[in-house]
């Protein structure tokens, strides 16, 4: 009787370890997917910077390339800080 209650009690922590395990597992692939989210979206900012610059080494004003993107002109500023007035 004494050996099948020590397997109950070890069999209980061996579960209770592969579901922290698990959960543990779980955790870090939910942390690796914010850091990609996070590294997505600041390649998609770094490309909108670069095609607002574009526009504007083209020629166009503040105000033209927040109209093409349907911004406000505040926008355009705080996405390139070197834009705004001094």
């Amino acid at each position: 009787m004494l050996a099948i209650e020590n397997y109950s009690v070890q069999a209980t922590r061996r579960e209770a370890d592969q579901q922290r395990a698990e959960a543990v597992k779980q955790r870090a692939e939910a942390v690796q997917q914010r850091a990609e989210a996070v590294q997505q979206r600041a390649e998609a900012e770094l490309r909108l910077k670069n095609a607002v610059k574009s526009l504007l080494d083209k020629g166009n004003s503040i105000k033209d390339v927040a109209e093409m993107m349907d911004v406000s002109e505040e926008y355009i500023t705080n996405l390139l800080p070197e834009l705004a007035p001094a």
